[in-house]
């Protein structure tokens, strides 16, 4: 079991009278588990000796490690399944993923069953294994990341697969630290699932699989008692002319936000925008734009969180942004940073644009902001402990100058500049 392990596809793996066992199995198993997120019905079977046993003897030959045993094997069925409430369709799906759960070391042995699609298996890096039935593929599921690109399955088709994890006793437990490792490097490969985009991609499969992924963001939020999901488009957009069609990817966004809102009113969903990075050019890269989109999408629980080194990025002025969303009651959280305009910096609060904060606050005050903030900065050399304790003192610093201001010069901005720098100025002095 190591990152670099050999992947082997395994034919003719069982005899007909072995997959009839398999299905009698099956048929007589002893508990079950549906998988939201990858329309995936798990059915937990107890399987021949003779069986364990020819599996046992195909990995030890396969891994060249007489000492592996099969510790966990289940039954699996991917299909297209509609929630209980009839609102959602969820679509066969597998994310990049290591076997995290498992404290040990695993190897494992992933057998096709049955199926009538083809659903390529991928172990990173771009490994691809497309399964015929009664084959199988063996990779380390603790060792090597793995997944299967999202796929608009048909109505009557399905892939059942039987899955053999098998560890070595001899061999010491996963550390923690090696467990997190592969974690991040897993979250890595998810940018390859949407890199032309989620909600706006041209691929329905990929939209779909971008909405279930907010779908289980949704449901923890309610299992947590929050009535709040942050959404941030990153690659809906493009970099070159004539990449995106922007009517089609607009009108798939706004559905997608539609379909998202209606599971459940009391779940806020606020889209944090950014004109740039990771694509060179955002679908929503203004304040404006994204005002639109909620206005298109006409729900109520649809609004935006702005983040003030994004709004410099687009040669936004923070106070501005936030007056118009509070203006229509869609300013649903603010995150607090600084930066000098041309990046996402992520700079402690107030560190560069002081005068553009306390202006922040006195229209947060103004117009009485009740949202969530966030403080989204980047301490890469700085004890990141002191940045959050001085970033949550600036930030009540600057929350009580504005509100001090709102109340003693309420209709300050009425275009005598020479007097709004001196109160300002005055301000920031005391």
């Amino acid at each position: 079991m190591r990152e670099d392990e050999v992947n082997t596809i395994v034919e003719d793996v069982f005899t007909k009278e072995e997959i009839d066992a398999i299905y009698k199995a099956v048929e007589n198993n002893v508990g079950s588990a549906f998988i939201e997120p990858h329309s995936q019905a798990n059915t937990f079977i107890h399987l021949p000796d003779s069986i364990i046993d020819k599996v046992t003897s195909l990995v030890r030959q396969l891994s060249g490690n007489d000492n592996l045993v099969i510790s966990e094997y289940c039954h699996a069925r991917y299909a297209n399944v509609t929630s209980n409430c009839g609102k959602f369709h969820f679509k066969p799906s597998l994310f990049p993923h290591v076997d995290e759960t498992f404290k040990e070391p695993r190897f494992t042995f992933d057998y096709q069953l049955n199926g009538n699609v083809d659903w390529p298996i991928i172990v990173a890096p771009d490994k691809s294994f497309s399964l015929k039935n009664n084959q199988a593929v063996t990779f380390s599921g603790t060792h090597q990341v793995h997944w299967r690109q999202p796929q608009l399955f048909a109505d009557d088709q399905f892939v059942e697969m039987v899955f053999f994890h098998c560890t070595d006793p001899t061999m010491p437990p996963k550390t923690e630290e090696f467990t997190e490792s592969m974690v991040v490097k897993a979250l890595r490969y998810k940018k390859t699932f949407f890199a032309n985009g989620g909600f706006s991609n041209h691929d329905s499969a990929l939209r779909d699989a971008a909405i279930e992924m907010v779908v289980e963001a949704i449901e923890l939020a309610k299992a947590l008692k929050t009535d709040h999901v942050l959404l941030w488009p990153a690659h809906d957009g493009y970099e070159y002319p004539l990449q995106m069609n922007y009517i089609d990817g607009w009108r798939w966004f706004k559905e997608a936000l539609q379909k998202l809102a209606d599971i459940d009113p009391d779940i806020r969903i606020s889209i944090e925008y950014k004109p740039a990075e990771p694509r060179g050019r955002t679908l929503l890269n203004t304040t404006g734009a994204v005002m639109k989109m909620i206005a298109d999408v006409a729900r109520q629980n649809v609004g935006v969180t702005l983040d003030f080194g994004h709004l410099l990025m687009a040669r936004e002025n923070p106070a501005q942004s936030a007056a118009m969303c509070l203006a229509d009651e869609k300013l649903f959280g603010l995150q607090l940073n600084d930066s000098h305009g041309m990046a996402d910096d992520g700079l402690l609060v107030g560190s560069i644009h002081a005068t553009e904060t306390l202006e922040l606050t006195y229209y947060l005050a103004k117009y009485g902001y009740a949202g969530t903030y966030y403080f989204d900065t980047d301490p890469v050399r700085e004890n990141p402990v002191r940045e959050c304790e001085m970033n949550i003192e600036r930030m009540r610093y600057f929350i009580e100058r504005g509100r001090a201001l709102a109340k003693s010069h309420p209709d300050l901005a009425h275009g005598d500049a020479l007097l709004s720098s001196e109160v300002i100025w005055n301000t920031l002095k005391n």
